[in-house]
C-alpha cells in the first residue's frame, strides 16, 4: 500500500502463492518489488547463473547438480508441522505443482531452448 519493497525469507510454498494473488496486481500497479525465498538455497543457484549470464552473455542452458546433508532447524520442523495441519487439497496441490509460483510454459521447446 504504501509502495515500499519487500523481501522474505519464507520457503513456504502455499503461504508464498496465497501472497502473489493477493498482492501481485496492486504491487505491479505500483511498480513494488517482491521477492519471496530470499536465503533459500535457491539463492546460490540464482546469483551463479546471473554472474555467468553477465560475463558470458545469453546461456542456452544451465545445468547444476546439487547434493546436500544435514537437519532441519527447529524453525522449519515447526512451520512443516504448522503446514501439514492447515493441509487442504488446494495446498497440496500447489505444493506438487512445479509452476504453481510462475506461471506455466506456453508450450513447448523455445528457439532459446
Amino acid at each position: 500500500e504504501q509502495g515500499t519493497h519487500y523481501v522474505d525469507v519464507t520457503g513456504e510454498v502455499p503461504w508464498v502463492r496465497e501472497m502473489i494473488a493477493k498482492y501481485h496486481d496492486a504491487a505491479r500497479k505500483k511498480g513494488v518489488m517482491v521477492v519471496h525465498c530470499a536465503g533459500q538455497i535457491c539463492t546460490i543457484d540464482d546469483l551463479s547463473l546471473y554472474l555467468l549470464a553477465q560475463k558470458l552473455g545469453p546461456l542456452k542452458q544451465f545445468r547444476e547438480y546439487f547434493a546436500s546433508s544435514g537437519d532441519m532447524t527447529g524453525g522449519t520442523y515447526d512451520t512443516n508441522i504448522a503446514t501439514f495441519k492447515d493441509m487442504t487439497q488446494d495446498r497440496l496441490q500447489v505444493m506438487r505443482d512445479p509452476f504453481s509460483l510462475g506461471g506455466k510454459r506456453r508450450g513447448g521447446v523455445r528457439p532459446e531452448d
